[in-house]
């Protein structure tokens, strides 16, 4: 699935972009805690590959907090981020970054 970030990096609209992604029920949920207990339960248990297309933020908490409910599907899951900035990517931790030109 692939869901695209930009900016602002608003964790809400992330959250449901993922959660439709899944072909999951979009309820109208207003906090953000809210939607992070939805996305942590929509993904619990499954196995996915996520493209996060064109991510700026380099706040790392905003990253941890996104990262936290990715988290609950199976270890073998594995997210891509696509960024130009080697900030963010050293930011959201990246284990093999590589530069396309």
């Amino acid at each position: 699935m692939c869901v695209w970030v930009s900016e602002p990096f608003d964790l809400k609209r992330i959250a449901k972009a993922i959660i439709e992604e899944l072909g999951g029920d979009v309820p109208n949920l207003t906090t953000l805690q809210a939607w992070h207990n939805h996305l942590c339960h929509s993904l619990e248990g499954k196995l996915f590959f996520l493209v996060l297309d064109d991510v700026w933020t380099k706040d790392r908490a905003r990253w941890e907090r996104l990262k936290l409910a990715l988290d609950h599907g199976k270890k073998a899951s594995r997210i891509m981020v696509i960024t130009r900035d080697n900030v963010v990517a050293q930011t959201v931790g990246t284990t093999a970054k590589h530069n396309l030109q």
